[in-house]
């Protein structure tokens, strides 16, 4: 459908899309041409007349000014309709996203469309759902250990807890070569403070998704070790045989934790164990974590 200028400024701005204009018109270029007016949401008087005419609300206004104006001063000039005042990209975003949509004649008679069906929701409707999402706030600590082993770890920083030694026990009993553990990797959701940008749960979990394989395909490793909600809520593969329950659902990770997963993309296991803090702050669950870590051990268990 066609969109005028001021609705396409209002979504360029709502997404973070800066616009730029020339200061001066260049030789050879053609004339500039003024956007089109928008209505006021509020101004019902003038929907009426455009819906019992079948005109667009625009073409009924323009008519209804000019009228107004002969009839007062025939020598006054045709006026247009007042413009409507575009305020934040939200704001504007809703008034869009209630706006009908135009509909042909062929899809509006029920004879032929063959009755009511469902109604697909407009590209504003979908992006404003998104931007009212909430938005997650987690931090993740990333370790590559070799070439066999990426452990992600559900960071909680404000904690201060020892969790490193207990990494480096834990991948020492594994049968990894005790030594310091590399720099850790802190990625942070959400990455940048843009408000006009979608930070969803399904946002957080497509990106990071996006990241681990570009890094697995340059680097390949074996096993890839999720610990902690956070870990396994954004990362751990959803399509899973003994797994019911949906990445934003609490019953997620609780289903999903002590067991090995398949990430077929990258053809590897995934382990899904409670995060290095939670394993500090609850001893109770250590054994239960390396019972499920045994299928990560670099050589079988004697005996």
């Amino acid at each position: 459908m066609a969109i005028n200028e001021i609705q396409r400024q209002t979504y360029l701005d709502a997404m973070g899309i800066d616009s730029y204009m020339p200061r001066w018109i260049l030789p050879m270029a053609p004339q500039p041409q003024y956007c089109q007016p928008v209505l006021s949401p509020g101004n019902d008087e003038a929907e009426r007349p455009a819906e019992a005419a079948g005109a667009s609300p625009g073409v009924a206004a323009d008519a209804s000014t000019v009228t107004a104006a002969s009839s007062a001063d025939p020598s006054a000039a045709p006026q247009r309709a007042p413009t409507a005042e575009v305020g934040a990209p939200a704001d504007a975003l809703k008034v869009l996203a209630e706006t009908p949509a135009q509909e042909s004649p062929a899809s509006s008679d029920p004879a032929i469309s063959g009755g009511a069906g469902p109604q697909k929701a407009s590209p504003a409707a979908s992006l404003l759902a998104s931007l009212d999402a909430p938005v997650p706030k987690f931090a993740l600590s990333w370790w590559r250990i070799g070439e066999e082993l990426l452990v992600i770890d559900s960071r909680h920083a404000e904690l201060a807890l020892p969790t490193e030694p207990l990494l480096i026990n834990m991948l020492s009993a594994l049968g990894f070569p005790r030594a310091p553990l590399p720099p850790a990797e802190v990625v942070r959701w959400p990455m940048v403070n843009n408000p006009h940008a979608a930070q969803g749960a399904g946002e957080a979990r497509d990106t990071l998704a996006a990241m681990i394989e570009t890094m697995l395909e340059s680097q390949p490793v074996k096993h890839l070790l999720l610990m902690g909600e956070d870990a396994c809520r954004y990362i751990a593969p959803q399509q899973q045989d003994n797994i019911t329950s949906n990445f934003v659902d609490d019953d997620f990770y609780r289903q999903c934790l002590g067991k090995i997963l398949n990430l077929p993309e990258l053809s590897i296991k995934v382990a899904v164990i409670p995060s290095l803090s939670d394993l500090l702050q609850h001893p109770e669950q250590k054994a239960d974590a390396w019972r499920a870590l045994q299928p990560l051990r670099r050589f079988p268990a004697d005996g």
